[in-house]
This record gives C-alpha cells, structure tokens and sequence, in this order.
C-alpha cells in the first residue's frame, strides 16, 4: 500500500487539469476529511511542480483563519501531493456563476462578510507576514483562489504564484494574473506592490456586486458609470467599488483604499462598519 493511500481513503475528484488532480480524501485515522492536489512528475509538468513546492514553502509559513490550512505533503507514486483544509462550499466563482444562472443577486450582507475576510486575509499577507520586514503578494487573487468552508468562512488560497519581497519595495514587471483581473501597472509594464493584490479584491468585490466583471477600458463619464451598483447595495459599497479599482490612485500611497490594510485598526473599523464577520 503506498503512502498516501495508507492513511486517506479517496472518495472523489474535486478538479482536475494540466496541473494534476485534487481530490477530497479522508483519513483513515480519525475520519477527517482533506483536500489532495497532486502533480505528476513529468517533464510536461515541471513548470507546475515547480509552482506546487514554491505554494508548499509558504503555506507551511501561513497561519490565518482565512487562508487555506496546511497539513501535509509527500511523495507518491512519481507524484507530488499537498494536504490542505477541505473547503466543501466550493469558490466565489461558483457562488457567482450560480447566482448569475438563477438570476439572484448575492445577498449584500454576505458580500460585506465576503469582503471584510478577504481583507483581513490580504491585511495579514501584506503586513504581519513575518513580521515588518516581508511582505507576501498573492498576485492572482480571483474568484477561483477563494474558498468557502461549510460555515461560509472564506479562504484564500492557491499561492503559487505569489511572491515574497522586501517590505516597502515594488516588484518587477513580470506578467503573472488573471485577464481581467490584471491591475493597470501591470498592463502597462511597470512595477508593481501589494497595491495590486487591492485592486484584485476591487475586481471581486465588483463582481460579486454585479456578476459580471469590470469594464477597465472606460473613462470619464463612462467609467463613473460603469461603477455603479445595482440598487440594494450601500452607500459605503458604492464608494468602496470606484475607490479600489481607482486607476488614478493606483500609484498614491496615501490613497485611502491603501488604509484599509495599512493597520489592524483599519480592518477592525471595516469589520465594526459592516458588522461582525459571519
């Protein structure tokens, strides 16, 4: 019997792609149930191997109730596994695609909650990892990479990408993200800093708001037009949306969607504004 399924039994694929496979497992000693991603030793996959050990180095180093727990990782059968934290509410991508199918809106009470952990997550990865002198950008933050276990609680994941930098310090221009969700520095090939991952969470928060994602072509007239919400959505919402994905402020540091993942205080008072996190 080989290692992983010595202690895990599976019970089914939760996706698959070029990568390898997940699959949610269960163990064999207490019940628990884990989610397994898995990549092939090939030379096809060297690049995904590459990612997986990279995201295993940082997760082993994460420690926040809203990003995905690690517990594990091992060599089985010519393939590299992860054990991470069953996420069985699936992703935003999902709670987006099924609200837009039935034609229901995302209640904004859940969006708030939605919002408010993806923020202290984003907080704790910019400004408490290891303390002051490092700074972790996730740097392909969209609905697909953020979880929600079976209490709803959110849980950012996939970290493959991400990459640790010298706080204060802008990166290089490489090109990694998301179409569509790529912040205008990077577009238009100038370093950039965690301000990036903010300008993500605006994309999100947008999306959520509306089930679509943002027009960034637009300007003027237009792109203030473009930001408004549909009714039912607070005032603090609709002010919120225009100030992240703000693209004349992405390069001012003292832009204020900047503060709210500046200090502790500035999450806590987003939190006391919305209401406590569900």
């Amino acid at each position: 019997m080989d290692a992983l399924t010595g202690h895990f039994t599976t019970i089914r694929v939760l996706g698959e792609g070029g990568f390898g496979i997940v699959k949610l497992v269960k163990s064999r000693k207490d019940g628990q149930l884990f989610a397994v991603k898995s990549f092939k030793q090939t030379s096809k996959t060297a690049q995904a191997l590459q990612l997986a050990e990279k995201e295993i180095a940082l997760l082993k180093t994460l420690a926040h109730p809203n990003i995905v727990g690690f517990h594990g990782m091992g060599f089985d059968q010519k393939e590299r596994y992860i054990i991470l934290e069953y996420c069985a509410g699936g992703d935003l991508r999902s709670m987006i695609h099924d609200a837009a199918s039935q034609r229901e809106p995302i209640p904004h009470h859940r969006i708030q909650s939605i919002f408010c952990q993806m923020l202290l997550a984003l907080h704790y990865c910019h400004h408490s990892y290891k303390g002051l002198r490092q700074t972790l950008l996730h740097r392909d933050l969209k609905p697909e990479n953020v979880l929600l276990n079976a209490a709803g609680q959110v849980k950012l994941a996939d970290f493959g990408l991400a990459k640790v930098m010298a706080n204060g310090l802008t990166v290089t221009t490489s090109f990694v993200g998301t179409s569509g969700y790529l912040p205008p520095e990077l577009v238009a090939g100038q370093p950039y800093d965690h301000k990036a991952d903010i300008f993500n969470l605006g994309c999100i928060l947008f999306e959520l708001c509306t089930l679509r994602i943002p027009d960034h072509a637009l300007r003027g007239v237009q792109r203030a037009r473009e930001f408004l919400l549909p009714v039912g959505h607070s005032a603090q919402m609709n002010s919120l949306v225009p100030m992240l994905l703000s693209i004349e402020s992405s390069n001012n540091n003292g832009a204020p969607e900047h503060h709210l993942v500046k200090s502790p205080c500035s999450c806590a008072a987003t939190v006391k504004v919305w209401g406590s996190i569900r």
